[in-house]
């Protein structure tokens, strides 16, 4: 099993107003186990180093061998348990373009970066 160190989070805020659309996407039509992370742009591209090298070790630990996470006990808010393991599940990177209301939901082992036009799985729109 993978365990990888908690880093502070930092979240602009144009992926704070996207990631709640791009959840409940997963909850209401996914509705499968996965480990997903959220690139926003208000451009065209985004590009391949938009995804760090720890998110893209955890993601694919995700997809093999697994991952445990420890939530934060820091959160003002109670969490809903303390930790979670995902063993075998997909792992996407979500490319979402604000100015085009569109996300491209890409399997992490494909992650080349995206463009607007990039061909994806599954595009979510709002």
């Amino acid at each position: 099993m993978s365990e990888l160190p908690d880093l502070p989070r930092q979240i602009v805020k144009r992926e704070a107003s996207v990631t709640p659309r791009v959840l409940e996407w997963f909850r209401t039509l996914y509705k499968r186990s996965c480990a997903i992370e959220v690139k926003c742009t208000d451009g065209n591209s985004i590009p391949k180093s938009a995804l760090m090298e720890h998110q893209r070790l955890a993601l694919l630990a995700a997809t093999g061998e697994g991952i445990v996470h420890k939530l934060s006990d820091e959160a003002r808010r109670k969490q809903p348990f303390d930790a979670f393991q995902l063993v075998s599940v997909p792992a996407y990177v979500v490319a979402c373009f604000t100015k085009h209301r569109k996300c491209l939901v890409i399997p992490v082992e494909e992650w080349r970066g995206a463009k607007e036009s990039t061909n994806a799985p599954y595009i979510i729109r709002w």
